[in-house]
């Protein structure tokens, strides 16, 4: 066996290296969960596509969610969904609203949309948290050629990005894209809970 390694040195490099090599960049992908500390604070994101009537905006630290319809109001826009990432869960759920009543034949129309789960949180519409996460959207491109062929990361999601640790936001699309998702803010705090 010693006289096979002696005389194949090139041979046993060439194959050990390629395998050194995909453990270190295995481990450089995992450290960072462990080094680095979780999210702190929530984070809102909204679909967003030519079709939606729905604009949100974040006023004064508060989310005001604006129904406006200039023409053809009767015609059933997709409706945006609104996600909360729960920081303390890390996991995201989406955000119940109503839309308002339109009437028959309307032209124009403009309605506020309540969402009673919002009333009460302060948001900050910074795209870097307290905490010192960022939040790069699904078209945002942060690796290299290695990053690519070693850790694969082509979905593009949303995430949220501090000191190497990578936090995917979303779960697989159902139904819209990842380029439509409109980053709104992080819940800064949270009055009456």
């Amino acid at each position: 066996m010693n006289y096979f390694f002696r005389e194949n040195k090139i041979l046993v490099v060439g194959i050990l290296l390629p395998i050194i090599m995909m453990v270190i960049f295995g481990l450089a992908s995992v450290i960072p969960k462990y080094l680095v500390s979780p999210p702190q604070y929530d984070l809102l994101v909204a679909t967003d596509n030519y079709n939606v009537f729905v604009k949100f905006d974040v006023v004064n630290g508060k989310l005001k969610a604006q129904y406006v319809c200039n023409n053809n109001c009767n015609v059933n826009p997709t409706r945006p969904i609104l996600y909360i990432f729960e920081a303390k869960s890390q996991k995201t759920r989406e955000i119940k609203f109503d839309f308002p009543t339109i009437p028959n034949d309307t032209k124009s129309f403009s309605s506020e949309i309540i969402i009673p789960e919002l009333q009460n949180v302060t948001i900050d519409t910074s795209t870097v948290a307290p905490d010192g996460y960022s939040y790069n959207s699904a078209n945002y491109y942060y690796g290299d050629i290695l990053s690519e062929l070693f850790i694969g990361n082509n979905d593009r999601r949303p995430e949220i990005v501090k000191n190497g640790n990578v936090v995917s936001i979303l779960p697989k699309a159902k139904g819209y894209s990842y380029y439509q998702i409109k980053f709104i803010g992080w819940i800064v705090s949270k009055q009456g809970k």
